[in-house]
């Protein structure tokens, strides 16, 4: 996310502004409603943090991050997905350890 401050994939904002919040959400492909559920809080919280009325607590924000860094991490395994099918069949094998050919992928 352009407006996220990060350092080595972790969020390092303190903050969490209606947009970041709003592209958290629409990245994880989220409703409102199923953010609300995920942080166990209401969905017109949501709502209003969204409409820059407000700033979640310290323990939101905290979820907040550790959604991002989910996020951050299912998006390199799913972006390694072709390199990581190439790599199978070059080597004949049937399954690969994401770990072992993470430092070739990104490359």
């Amino acid at each position: 996310m352009g407006l996220l401050q990060l350092r080595d994939g972790v969020n390092m904002n303190p903050q969490w502004n209606k947009d970041e919040i709003k592209n958290l959400r629409r990245r994880l492909g989220w409703t409102q409603a199923d953010l609300a559920r995920r942080i166990q809080c209401s969905q017109t919280e949501i709502q209003t943090w969204e409409a820059g009325q407000g700033q979640p607590s310290v323990l939101i924000r905290n979820q907040f991050e550790m959604l991002e860094r989910q996020a951050q991490q299912c998006s390199e395994e799913v972006q390694a997905g072709p390199k990581a099918e190439n790599i199978c069949q070059k080597n004949a094998l049937s399954q690969i350890d994401f770990n072992k050919i993470s430092d070739d992928i990104q490359s």
